[in-house]
Formats: structure tokens, C-alpha cells, sequence
């Protein structure tokens, strides 16, 4: 069964009636508790929600034991928000619920399983993290004399973390490789297993390949799991890998020698697609209608960071929507898609034209303000965007880009109409340097005073709302100054040195507490530059 519709935003609060608010197709999804069930919907529109009450409805109206039921999140925050839902609607009972991730989940599988088949590994293993897996390549690269910096550790695991997510060992790897760092990579996964087993350590990805392994090779162990799981939800169902698919069908009963109860209900959004007759580019150059693209094709694709380059279509799906986003390139060129699908921008230097912004800005503590600015400042060694710039020289904590104009005049006249009618200043937040001592741009007092006479706050969220912007999403958020507060940066397809991109995350503090915490739980944490008081922490992954 498969249901899609508009569901209503999520609210707080307990329901006595588990079926109180939702809509039909809701309904539907909640009281449908035996066989497979798919469930698509939006983003924000309440898909956590229909989870959380149809295993509530399991629970109390079809008086199903808790621990029968198993909930995988992708993120341990997911899954704990998801516990604290099913004990607001069930009570104490929810404790002896399954709900966590796909690694929790399967380290718990295998901690008490591994004795029961020869997977290399025993109860006691541990689990090797980001760091420990770079510095075992790094390692393994050393003993085989190879140049790290031509085959970077962070590229070399890349290659191997995508073979055990397609469930390939280290043989099975190499009879499919078809390019020289792959070649290298293979020989790394050889050795990387090896030493693995010997340290009685597993990574990431084995916790759910080995899962598998025991799965597939001892039918009594996954019909034991598939009588004690007998409804299985899974949440962001569009996210899951080739391992983390097959091991749910497993469990769910697609093995023929553990046939299963086949009750499971997954939740997710791929209603992510552009319109019929949408040109795409293929990889030999020629461009073809999307409606025509078939899997096996290769087209060009965006890899992060500009990188442009072939990649082959797995499948191709149609689907009927009635609303589209339109946007116009500058060569005139409309490009419409649903409006769940995801269009990368931003601003690069020698290809972003010289526009003008109008902007809004908030500083804590003191308020918003209207200002102007540019895409490329003049007067910098190496420019960068203009109300980027702005922000971080008033340590500002948010800016949100109005309107964007071809001239400066049309910024500024922008400028003064919408602070006359919103009530918001375009003093700024920190005293303007320079040698005038009288001015009111350079004077605090006044500045704060100014400030102080409105209620920013106010006219700038009817000003958000009127144009269409969340005041929780800000366009720009500008690294931290202030000793009390940490800049968590998270930077998608950020890392272009593997074979695909990888996504980097960056956490910049500088209070001793912070990070004496981080280097207890084996992070290793640098200065943030040379001389700084400051500490940065950075990882990668491939797993976004």
C-alpha cells in the first residue's frame, strides 16, 4: 500500500485519540499495521509523525508487545526525539520499544551474534572511528611505501567505505576495478580488513555489512530477529544504501529460506524531479529530455565545488505534481522543478556578476538593521562578498539578502523605502572607524539609543514574511567572535579529493572546556591558526 498527501504541520501535546488531527491518508498509514506500507510526503509536513502514532496505534489498540516493534532512524538525535514522542502517546511502555539508528541497531545485533559464525570479530570488538580509519590507511599506505599525498588516506577509505555499502568485500572489489587509484585502494582494502580482524575492531560500515553476513548465511539467527521484530519502521527510507536496503528486506522476509511476516512500513520523499522536456547535458556531450534519460545512461553531474562530470543514472522515476518552481538562469534559460528539489548556488569568483544587495541583518543584543553591499568588495587582497564581509566586521549573528539589484542606486533607494516603512534603522551595529569623533555613526551611545527606539525584531520578522523568508534560515550566518559561543560549519560535497565529493564539517571555539571534551572522546583537535588562541576539530564524510 502507498500513500501520498499534504500532512498537516507536527504540534506538541499528548493525543488521547492516536488518530486525532490527521487527515485520511494519514489515517490510512496509522490503522494499516499488517503487511508492506510506503508513505511519501514533503519535507516538515509530519511523515515522523505518522511513524510515531502508527506504532502507538500498534501498541495500544492492536496490543502488540513493545519490544515487537523496531524503529531505524538515520541520526542518534532522530531517534532519541522519536522516543521521547512514543512516550508521550504510550507511556512507560515505550522503553522496551526498538528505535535507534542502522549502526546502533546492528552493534547490538552483532556484540551478541558474532560467537555464532565465523565473521572475524567476537563480542568484545571495538569500533574504529574517523580518525582511527584515516590513520590505519594512513598506515597501511606507510608500510606499502605509497605517497599519501597523491593517494590521500581520506581517498583511499572513500573507495573502500563505497564497496562495503554495496556489500564487496576486498575481492569482490578488486575484479571491478577500473582505474589506478582504485587499483590502490583495493590492495588498502586487503591489508585494512586484515588488520581489522586482527585488532578484533570493526568500522562504520562493517557493523551493517557484518549484520548482513549473519543474516544471509544463518537462516535460525534472522528467523529469531524476524519473530522478535515483527513491525519493522524505517524513517527517510530514500536515504538508505544498497547494504542498509538489503538488510531491512532481509528482516522484513525477503530471504526464500525466512520467508518473514513482511510487516513494514517506510517513510520518505523522492518527489524531487524536474519537468518533462527539461534538456539534460549526457556525458558524450549531446543533450537528450529527461523523460528520455533511462538507467544505464551517463550524464554530466555536479561532484561539489564547481566539478562538473560523467555519472551513470541508476533509475528513472515519473511522477504527476502540479506545482513547479521556475528559475531563470542569466542566459535565459528557465529552469522549473518540483519545489522539494534541491538547486546548488552560491557566489564564485570570475563567473558571479557584480550585483547589489539589499540586505537585513541581526545582532544580538542590539537589534536589526537594513544596509547595501556587493557581491565582489573592492579594496581587499583576495575580494569576497560583500555583505559577508559587512557581517563579520559588525559581528553580526544573521543576514538575510532582500532584494538584489543591477545598480547601487536601486540598492539604496530599496534601502531607504523599506526602512521608512518597516521602522528598521540603517545605522550600523559597531561604530564606524575614521578620524570624525562627532559623527553618529561613530559614537556607540547614540548608536544603541537609535536601536532602542524600535522594535526591530518585530518589523523585521513582517518584513521576512512579506518577502518570503524564514527567519530561521538566514542566507549567511558569519563565524563566531564572541569567547562564549562555538561555529559549526557543515559544508556539503566540501571535499573533492576522493573519487566523489565528501561532505566536511568543522566545529571553531576557543574556552578550554570545549575542548578538553572533544579530546576526551578521542577527537583530535588543532589550534585554529598559527599563534591563535583558538581551537578548531574537522572531519569528512561520505555519508552525508
Amino acid at each position: 500500500m502507498s500513500t501520498r498527501d499534504e500532512l498537516p504541520p507536527e504540534h506538541d501535546g499528548q493525543d488521547d485519540d492516536l488518530l486525532h488531527g490527521l487527515n485520511q491518508p494519514q489515517r490510512d498509514a496509522v490503522t494499516t499495521t499488517e503487511g508492506p506500507l510506503l508513505v511519501l510526503a514533503g519535507p516538515g509536513s509530519g511523515k515522523t509523525r505518522v511513524i510515531t502514532h502508527r506504532i502507538g496505534y500498534i501498541v495500544r489498540e492492536r496490543k502488540a508487545l513493545p519490544w515487537n516493534v523496531l524503529a531505524v532512524t538515520f541520526t542518534n538525535k532522530a531517534a532519541k526525539e522519536m522516543q521521547e514522542r512514543l512516550t508521550t502517546l504510550i507511556g512507560p511502555n515505550a522503553r522496551d520499544l526498538v528505535v535507534g539508528t542502522f549502526h546502533s541497531i546492528c552493534s547490538r545485533i552483532l556484540r551478541r551474534e558474532a560467537s555464532r559464525d565465523a565473521l572475524g570479530i567476537d563480542g568484545s570488538f571495538s569500533i574504529y572511528d574517523d580518525d582511527d580509519q584515516m590513520k590505519l590507511v594512513g598506515q597501511i599506505l606507510d608500510e606499502m611505501n605509497l605517497d599519501k599525498k597523491q593517494f590521500n588516506p581520506r581517498m583511499i577509505h572513500g573507495h573502500i567505505s563505497r564497496a562495503k555499502n554495496e556489500l564487496m568485500g576486498p575481492l569482490q572489489f578488486a575484479e571491478r576495478v577500473n582505474r589506478y587509484s582504485e587499483e590502490i585502494a583495493a590492495r588498502v582494502f586487503k591489508r585494512y580488513e586484515q588488520i581489522l580482524r586482527e585488532r578484533d575492531a570493526v568500522d562504520f560500515d562493517d557493523l551493517i555489512m557484518l549484520t548482513y553476513l549473519l543474516w544471509r548465511r544463518n537462516p535460525d539467527v534472522l528467523q529469531n530477529y524476524q519473530r522478535r521484530y515483527r513491525y519493522l519502521h524505517v524513517d527517510e527510507f530514500q536515504d538508505t544504501n544498497k547494504a542498509q536496503y538489503e538488510l531491512v528486506r532481509l528482516l522484513a522476509g525477503g530471504n526464500p529460506e525466512a520467508p518473514g511476516h513482511q510487516n513494514i512500513c517506510v517513510v520518505g520523499d523522492d518527489d524531487q524531479c524536474l519537468i518533462a522536456g527539461t534538456l539534460i547535458q549526457m556525458a558524450d556531450g549531446s543533450e537528450r529530455p529527461i523523460e528520455r534519460v533511462m538507467a544505464g545512461d551517463s550524464v554530466m553531474s555536479a561532484y561539489g565545488s564547481g566539478d562538473f562530470r560523467p555519472a551513470r543514472v541508476l533509475s528513472a522515476a515519473r511522477r504527476e505534481r502540479a506545482e513547479g518552481i521556475a528559475i531563470t538562469l542569466r542566459s535565459g534559460r528557465t529552469l522549473i522543478s518540483t519545489p522539494e528539489h534541491t538547486h546548488f548556488a552560491g557566489y564564485r569568483l570570475g563567473a558571479t556578476p557584480q550585483l547589489y544587495f539589499t540586505y537585513l541583518m541581526q545582532k544580538r543584543g542590539v537589534g536589526y538593521r537594513l544596509g547595501t553591499s556587493q557581491v565582489h568588495t573592492h579594496g581587499q587582497v583576495k575580494p569576497v562578498v560583500g555583505f559577508m564581509l559587512r557581517a563579520r566586521q559588525e559581528h553580526a549573528d544573521a543576514v538575510w539578502v532582500v532584494s538584489t539589484h543591477a545598480n547601487e542606486n536601486e540598492a539604496r533607494a530599496e534601502e531607504y523605502i523599506l526602512s521608512l516603512q518597516h521602522g528598521t534603522p540603517t545605522l550600523p551595529f559597531t561604530p564606524r572607524k575614521g578620524g570624525s569623533v562627532n559623527g553618529l555613526v561613530h559614537d556607540e551611545r547614540y548608536i544603541r539609543r537609535v536601536f532602542a527606539a524600535f522594535d526591530t525584531e518585530a518589523s523585521a520578522r513582517k518584513l521576512l514574511t512579506l518577502m518570503g523568508l524564514s527567519a530561521e534560515q538566514p542566507h549567511f550566518r558569519p563565524r563566531s567572535r564572541n569567547s562564549n559561543r562555538h561555529h559549526l560549519i557543515i559544508t556539503l560535497c566540501g571535499d573533492r579529493r576522493g573519487a566523489t565529493p565528501m561532505h566536511r564539517i568543522a566545529l571553531v571555539g576557543n574556552d578550554a572546556h570545549t575542548r578538553q571534551a572533544l579530546e576526551s572522546m578521542g577527537l583530535s583537535v588543532r589550534a585554529a591558526k598559527s599563534g591563535s588562541a583558538s581551537w578548531r576539530f574537522e572531519s569528512a564524510s561520505a555519508d552525508m
